[in-house]
């Protein structure tokens, strides 16, 4: 089998390599510490197999070990690629020569990995389009992520969903509607809708309408769900910041607006109305003016005018 001259072939057992072998990727080799021994190599007990599903061209990976049969590989690529159908994957190719079904038989799915040779092989498979109720089936399922959707909103209103578990679903229920539309329907040609172009033109608005406003309604639902977040959040941390409230504020205070140049909130342990008073009592206050020559003379010549009272007349002082 393997040696130390000739090409490596690699099993699932320890085998010697020799210094000028080539070493397929992959493998699990074992060195010496000391650098004096022989290096030895084997294919690992668990590996992963990549099969090209045809004509989707798209690639199936999975993990197999040396007793994978071939019917279980058949069976995770149809659950993959063909809905669950097994009679979908036609035939399995290894380097593009049939080595399950077609030439090789349906008994040939017995085989195992290791029986089969597939560590290191270039693998597809074939897969059928399928029956002719594809066009029911898509139609089907978006209607099936639509009432997921609905129950998660019914939820959420009872209050028997709590916000978490609503964005969860909601998050699976939008990666299957994506995995519908990219995986689904747009991988499948005209022929698999209906019998006529025209059918299936109109099979493909409809999807493509329906997943529009699905798409709609679950942008509105995270919108909602991020805005109570914030909210909840906002709350829980004025409840619990533990910050000592004035004794002379008022409970009604109007709170500060959110957007403009607006003025700030005046300090409860200051009336505004002392705020104001102060503030024209304090500008009035002026040092007093000494009166000038020019006026003390002028005061002087004026006549002095003034009333008083006697015997219940009144007189003026200039005519005494």
């Amino acid at each position: 089998k393997s040696g130390t001259r000739g090409p490596f072939v690699p099993t699932y057992e320890w085998a010697v390599l020799s210094p000028e072998a080539r070493v397929p990727p992959g493998l699990e080799i074992r060195l010496p510490v000391d650098g004096t021994g022989t290096r030895t190599a084997r294919i690992p007990p668990s590996w992963r197999l990549m099969v090209v599903a045809q004509p989707l061209n798209e690639a199936v990976r999975l993990d197999v070990s040396r007793t994978t049969s071939l019917a279980e590989v058949r069976a995770e690529i149809a659950a993959s690629k063909a809905d669950g159908d097994m009679h979908r994957v036609e035939a399995l190719l290894v380097d593009d020569t049939a080595l399950a079904c077609g030439a090789a038989g349906e008994g040939a799915w017995a085989m195992t990995i290791e029986q089969a040779g597939l560590f290191g092989r270039r693998i597809s498979c074939t897969i059928s389009q399928g029956h002719p109720s594809v066009k029911q089936d898509f139609l089907r399922l978006i209607g099936d992520v639509e009432a997921a959707v609905l129950q998660v909103e019914s939820a959420l209103q009872s209050s028997s969903m709590s916000a978490g578990q609503a964005r969860t679903k909601l998050a699976q229920l939008e990666a299957q509607l994506e995995h519908l539309q990219c995986k689904g329907i747009d991988s499948v040609p005209n022929s698999a809708l209906a019998s006529d172009e025209q059918s299936a033109k109109q099979v493909r608005r409809e999807f493509t309408r329906r997943a529009d406003l699905l798409n709609q309604r679950l942008g509105g639902l995270f919108v909602g769900l991020d805005a109570a977040k914030k909210a909840t959040a906002v709350s829980g941390a004025s409840d619990v910041s533990g910050a000592p409230k004035q004794p002379n504020q008022p409970a009604n205070t109007t709170p500060l607006l959110a957007l403009g140049n607006a003025p700030a909130r005046i300090p409860a342990t200051q009336p505004a109305a002392q705020t104001q008073a102060q503030a024209p009592a304090q500008s009035m206050v002026q040092p007093k003016a000494q009166p000038s020559p020019a006026d003390s003379s002028s005061s002087a010549t004026k006549p002095k005018s003034s009333t008083r009272k006697a015997n219940g007349k009144s007189a003026d002082c200039s005519t005494c």
